[in-house]
């Protein structure tokens, strides 16, 4: 899978799952789940990949130049990845929602 295809799931999972539905909690559990699989399988691919193109790297490029690329290239989408994991995952571990409206 290729960054900008793993950028496009992520802004479907943010698309599906609003900021303030994410803010509050207020996700699907049935799809919560499937979206939380598959994210963890493209982080998963994400990071093998990334050993690969290292050892790779290793043998063509400076450190410092594997540094940038990676800087540049994969740790935004890792980043990204995290982030939305870590927003997932607390709102599918939420047992407890308040009534609304919100205040």
């Amino acid at each position: 899978m290729t960054l900008a295809q793993i950028d496009d799931r992520l802004t479907f999972l943010h698309t599906v799952a609003p900021a303030y539905n994410r803010k509050h909690r207020f996700v699907r559990r049935a799809e919560l789940d499937s979206r939380l699989a598959e994210l963890t399988m493209l982080q998963n691919d994400l990071l093998s990949t990334t050993q690969i193109l290292q050892g790779q790297f290793n043998e063509l490029y400076s450190l410092d130049v594997i540094d940038e690329w990676f800087e540049l290239y994969i740790t935004p989408s890792l980043n990204r990845m995290n982030s939305t994991l870590i927003e997932f995952t607390l709102a599918r571990n939420q047992t407890f929602w308040p009534r609304r409206p919100l205040i």
